[in-house]
């Protein structure tokens, strides 16, 4: 009888090891898809949530927005105030999603907001509220003052691919076309 006991305490314990091991296994891989500095989803887990939502949806909305003048708050302030930018940024995008959007930190200076597809109007509306929410001065930590401006374009697509690289496009010609637009330019592909 002690025997079958020490052999279910065996297995109970190899149970509770196993699913101790799942839970960090699970929380390592969602940390492993969030960026650390702004909490955000990261690279690779925006990658992951765009290919289910075309997957899901059968197409979706992508916005990426870029900093404007990011380099030079950098060179100036230091990278302590870069860092102060970028997690200020990801809060105002964060503030301003709508019912089942996500965002994320696409990398650098660069953010990522996946939207559900809907008409065009929606969607320049969705990119309008992102590029007004992200514009505006930050303090930072020194005591200083930046002005934030983005580049903000967008694309509707049912291919993964296709979405990213038309939003891509979107938001660079927003910023080539920098030079004669209002604050933030914006853009839809």
């Amino acid at each position: 009888m002690l025997a079958g006991l020490g052999l279910v305490g065996l297995v109970a314990g190899e149970v509770a090891r196993s699913v101790r091991m799942a839970g960090e296994l699970h929380a390592a891989q969602a940390e492993a898809q969030h960026d650390s500095l702004t909490g955000l989803l990261n690279r690779a887990g925006m990658g992951e949530a765009v290919d289910q939502a075309v997957e899901r949806e059968g197409r979706a909305a992508l916005l990426l927005i870029d900093l404007d003048g990011f380099k030079q708050v950098n060179d100036q302030f230091g990278h302590a105030a870069g860092d102060a930018v970028l997690v200020e940024v990801a809060a105002r995008i964060s503030a301003v999603l709508a019912a089942g959007e996500t965002a994320a930190r696409h990398g650098g200076d660069e953010f990522a907001v996946l939207s559900p597809a809907r008409p065009g109007p929606w969607v320049r509306s969705r990119v309008a509220a992102v590029a007004a929410a992200v514009r505006g001065p930050v303090d930072l930590p020194s005591g200083d003052q930046v002005q934030v401006r983005a580049s903000v374009g967008a694309a509707v697509a049912a291919d993964v691919r296709e979405l990213w690289e038309r939003a891509d496009a979107a938001m660079y010609e927003r910023k080539r076309a920098r030079h004669h637009t209002a604050p933030s330019g914006v853009g839809v592909a």
